[in-house]
């Protein structure tokens, strides 16, 4: 192999310095700009950290800041200089109860794992408090580990899931007063039912709810809440329980004032309040001892009458909850108690009209039986028996009659009669009555539980009086055993069916029930004509009567 000269080796090492030299340019130029790249790459990151519209922080795993961008001084309150390099539970960014929250999610960063959003509730530096949604991402910037925190303001959202939840049970609560009233008992305290409402409504405050007596022009308070137990301490200021007092509202200032239809605040507190009818000394006593600060009140006003009062006197704070909802809730009550008023009146009407029919039934029934007496009285200067047979057939026609209008006096409903009873007591009267003629004549009753208003039950009776009557006077010879089936049903088509049969000796043959002369039979054919009913007669081992009506 022939040996390289000198020059050729030095040509061949200067070849080689020149291509060292050359790579050693390009790794420079690459370097360079790799350098280049990484720093414009840092700084739109920057850029995009610093501007985002969100708070961005990071922060070491142990909680210590590292940087901020400016929506996060913007939401705290506090310079990206004051938090870098302290550690959030020194500087009390949250309150105590969240604590262990947030360092569960620090442990979670540790472990690599990111946190989905949770809520939490940041102090700022005024100490003001704002509601935020923060998610953490683990991250590695120059080796070392860190976390990224994204935040996000939730105030005004979580304000207005307050509002919309607080409407909701509002609107609730609305809906079922109002069907409490709608199914409120007549004998239940109407007042007391308004003072629970409103006292579920405003849960800390005292409740006194009053009514109003136009008679007098006076307020009676009729319930106050939540003194039970320091009612010994009324007593002793004010001398006598508050609930039953009645005080005059005499002063146009103060008619306007209930009478606004709104609630107001009553300024000149329990003085005022008390329409200035319980002394200065006494209202300011009660005030300091229960820490009256505000006092609000509203009537009960509809269609311009004033029903009553309704008071609220909060206990810890100037700040009166669910204003709205209050004022609805004592206008509903309002529309309440104008109900409750008008049924009032009319159940108050109807009683009286209750006590003046009975009265006027009870006299009818002694009028009758007055006749009934003054025909018997009649009676006995007549010699003639036929003539002394038609005066007792009329008593006992008025009697009948008479006991229509007794039945309808005892009747829990004046305007029908139970036509069972009335026939058990009809009988009862007949036999009495023919005692001589039905010593072995016994009734069989079988009767629904059918009542009848008096413009059918009068010619009901009539026609029952005359054809028992007749069985008993005429369908069994003297000392005969017999029976008298009396059967009233219901029938079809809203119809009745009475039948009345005896197992006597039958109607005589020949004759013919509907033309006889008999003025009893006559007086049978006309009523069943005033019932718009039908009758007919078959005899059968005795005398049977059908009617339908």
């Amino acid at each position: 192999m022939k040996e390289k000269t000198k020059e050729q080796l030095l040509q061949e090492i200067e070849s080689l310095q020149n291509q060292i030299a050359r790579l050693k340019k390009e790794d420079t130029t690459e370097t360079k700009q790799a350098q280049v790249a990484l720093e414009d790459s840092e700084n739109r990151f920057r850029t995009l950290f610093e501007y985002a519209p969100d708070p961005y922080y990071l922060s070491d795993l142990k909680g210590t800041f590292i940087d901020g961008n400016i929506a996060a001084e913007k939401i705290i309150g506090y310079k990206k200089e004051e938090l870098i390099g302290k550690n959030f539970l020194k500087l009390k960014l949250l309150p105590p109860n969240q604590l262990a929250k947030a360092v569960a999610e620090i442990a979670k960063n540790v472990l690599g794992k990111a946190t989905s959003p949770k809520e939490f509730q940041l102090i700022r530096k005024d100490g003001k408090k704002v509601q935020v949604e923060i998610a953490t991402f683990p991250i590695k910037i120059k080796g070392k580990f860190q976390a990224l925190g994204i935040a996000r303001d939730i105030t005004a959202r979580k304000a207005a899931e307050k509002k919309e939840k607080s409407l909701t049970a509002d609107l609730r609560f609305l809906s079922e007063s109002a069907m409490k009233f709608v199914e409120l008992p007549p004998e239940e305290d109407i007042f007391k039912v308004i003072g629970q409402q409103l006292s579920y409504l405003a849960n800390n405050s005292y409740i006194i709810v009053s009514s109003f007596h136009p008679e007098d022009n006076t307020i009676e308070i009729k319930i106050i809440t939540r003194i039970k137990k320091r009612i010994k301490e009324i007593l002793k200021i004010l001398g006598r329980d508050p609930v039953g007092m009645r005080l005059k509202l005499d002063t146009q200032t103060a008619k306007e004032r209930v009478m606004q239809g709104r609630l107001v605040e009553v300024k000149g507190g329990l003085y005022e309040l008390a329409f200035n009818k319980i002394s200065k000394k006494i209202c300011t006593a009660l005030e300091k001892a229960f820490g009256v600060k505000a006092i609000y009140s509203m009537g009960f006003v509809k269609e311009n009458k004033l029903f009553g009062t309704a008071v609220i006197i909060p206990k810890k704070s100037f700040n009166l909850p669910s204003k709205t909802a209050i004022e609805a809730f004592i206008y509903q009550a309002s529309v309440a108690l104008h109900k409750w008023h008008a049924e009032k009146k009319v159940a108050t009407s109807l009683k009286e009209k209750d006590v003046l029919l009975r009265e006027i039934h009870h006299r009818v029934k002694n009028n009758l039986q007055i006749i009934s007496s003054l025909l018997r009285l009649q009676s006995r200067n007549i010699k003639d028996n036929s003539l002394q047979e038609i005066f007792q057939v009329s008593q006992q026609r008025i009697r009948s009659i008479a006991l229509i209008h007794e039945s309808l006096y005892r009747s829990d409903d004046l305007s029908q009669i139970n036509i069972s009873k009335y026939l058990h007591n009809l009988t009862s009267h007949l036999s009495s009555i023919h005692a001589a003629d039905a010593k072995g004549i016994r009734f069989k009753i079988s009767a629904d539980n059918i009542f009848l208003d008096i413009n059918r039950a009068i010619p009901c009776g009539l026609l029952l009086n005359e054809l028992i009557t007749n069985a008993l006077k005429y369908a069994f010879p003297k000392e005969t055993e017999g029976e008298i089936k009396i059967d009233l049903k219901r029938y079809k088509q809203n119809k009745l069916r009475l039948s009345i049969a005896d197992n006597g000796i039958g109607f005589p043959q020949g004759l013919d029930f509907r033309k006889t002369e008999s003025l009893g039979l006559q007086l049978v054919n006309s009523l069943i004509s005033q019932l718009n009913g039908t009758i007919k007669m078959q005899q059968t081992k005795g005398t049977k009567y059908t009617l339908v009506f």
